[in-house]
């Protein structure tokens, strides 16, 4: 369990998550990375950076060539994710992320496939609630 950093019931502890209904949603918040380092503070990328304000650090300059690789793969094999569920006053609500990164919305090329992210997330959260 890789070097005792794991949980024994982790295993079996997904399989019941996986397995589970889905729950109510009353409210989805869609957001989009806003620089290519932001990429690195999605919760299952890194747990740490997730916690931290989104900033960039010293040691993540060097890795700038490795995030816009990061980027791009994000943005053509990855959907809109979610990546927190939260509950405020019985409101089930939830943060999805476009696996977008700010200067996608620059370039003319890539603004239809952008649309149909946004819309394809919309109807998605239509049908969750």
């Amino acid at each position: 369990y890789l070097g005792g950093t794991v949980h024994p019931t982790t295993d079996e502890l997904h399989g019941q998550v996986l397995a589970q209904k889905p729950r109510r949603l009353d409210a989805v918040f869609l957001a989009h990375a806003h620089g290519l380092h932001s990429m690195l503070h999605l919760p299952w990328f890194s747990p740490y950076l997730a916690t931290h304000q989104h900033e960039v650090r010293w040691w993540m300059k060097p890795l700038q060539p490795f995030n816009f690789i990061w980027a791009l793969f994000c943005r053509y094999f990855i959907d809109t994710t979610c990546i927190q569920r939260y509950q405020f006053r019985g409101t089930e609500c939830a943060t999805w992320c476009l696996p977008v990164t700010a200067h996608f919305y620059f370039m003319r090329s890539q603004r239809e496939a952008i649309f149909e992210m946004i819309l394809k997330a919309v109807r998605d959260a239509d049908d969750a609630g």
